[in-house]
């Protein structure tokens, strides 16, 4: 009898140990909040501290003190709210890829920034640790990926046609993506602290303007690096401004993506220029697949240009045929130059 009651107990204690401290069980059955983004023009929200990012924070983005545009000499320009976004979006799906192991089920529904219909499947629940989060990092790129997708072909969560169009695959969006999905892979490794707290610690890491990884600048040499790439990284439009690259690099030409880094004499500032490849945790091993129903009023077009005649995109099947679909209109929305090289 007592082996019965202390046989489960002692397998939960040595899982957590195992994998670390999760997300609390508020965080877990929340989905990561909205976040205002930023776009690489001036008169878009820029950083305000020139220090650090304040407090990682899952549920209150109150008290997260800094948000908005950054340049770093490694990384180029990264988006502070796309950034956390990925951190967050990765814990919580591996949240929910422990709660189907601990359920027997190979499936999981999910949703996306969009209305969509999304199901996560696993053919395999004996996982370790680093299978559960490098899964987990897979689902959050791809599906972060979608939101790209659908921006691009017109939907909007302001509900106005082609609203968000314009930041759709914008050059900083995915590599700040995958910036915090590497962030939160480490944070979930951290068996001393909490997934909010473990998350300050690694962003500092690679943040803190004095010694991080991607070599952060002052905010004001932000805003005078961002100025002076006017006329060759975007361009205005009487009150418009668009951009003249997009980041189409989701992974399935290339196992890295390198940042697109500002070359002129703005940088000078910069201790180094050396670009700083983020991995994809893209090349699936088969640990799952996920498929995707839109219920957008652009859906048609996007099975139709991803080639899909079953109503549903399967992002190991679909996605590398509709990224060739978006780059072909990038170039007729622009020009041959738009598309950086990867």
């Amino acid at each position: 009898m007592k082996n019965r009651i202390l046989y489960p107990i002692l397998i939960a204690l040595l899982s957590t140990q195992a994998f670390g401290l999760d997300l609390t069980q508020q965080q877990a059955q929340t989905e990561p909040q909205m976040r205002i983004g930023a776009l690489p023009f001036p008169f878009f929200i820029y950083s305000r501290a020139d220090d650090d990012l304040g407090q990682h924070s899952y549920l209150e983005s109150k008290k997260e003190e800094d948000r908005g545009l950054i340049y770093t000499c490694r990384g180029g320009f990264i988006d502070i709210a796309h950034l956390r976004t990925g951190s967050d979006y990765t814990a919580f799906y591996v949240s929910k890829i422990k709660e189907a192991i601990k359920n027997g089920s190979k499936e999981m529904a999910l949703k996306a920034q969009g209305p969509s219909s999304i199901i996560a499947k696993l053919p395999h629940l004996n996982l370790n640790e680093d299978e559960i989060i490098e899964t987990a990092q897979y689902m959050a790129h791809n599906i972060l990926t979608w939101h790209e997708f659908t921006t691009w072909y017109g939907w909007s969560a302001l509900k106005i046609k082609n609203a968000e169009k314009m930041s759709g695959f914008s050059y900083e969006d995915i590599y700040s993506h995958l910036i915090g999905i590497e962030a939160a892979g480490r944070a979930l490794k951290n068996k001393k602290l909490s997934y909010d707290q473990a998350m300050t610690v690694e962003l500092d890491k690679m943040l803190n303007q004095e010694n991080g990884e991607l070599e952060r600048v002052s905010r004001k040499l932000t805003k005078k690096i961002t100025k002076s790439v006017k006329g060759e990284f975007y361009k205005r439009r009487s009150i418009f401004t668009y951009f003249l690259y997009k980041q189409t690099n989701i992974g399935k030409k290339s196992d890295t993506l390198s940042p697109l880094l500002v070359t002129n004499d703005s940088v000078s500032g910069c201790q180094s220029t050396q670009e700083r490849k983020a991995h994809f945790f893209g090349e699936n091993k088969g640990l799952v697949s996920i498929e995707i129903k839109p219920k957008i009023k652009q859906a048609k077009k996007i099975l139709k240009d991803a080639g899909s005649t079953d109503g549903k995109i399967i992002i190991e099947r679909d996605y590398e045929t509709l990224i060739e679909a978006v780059e072909r209109d990038i170039l007729n929305y622009y020009d041959r130059n738009a598309l950086l090289q990867y």
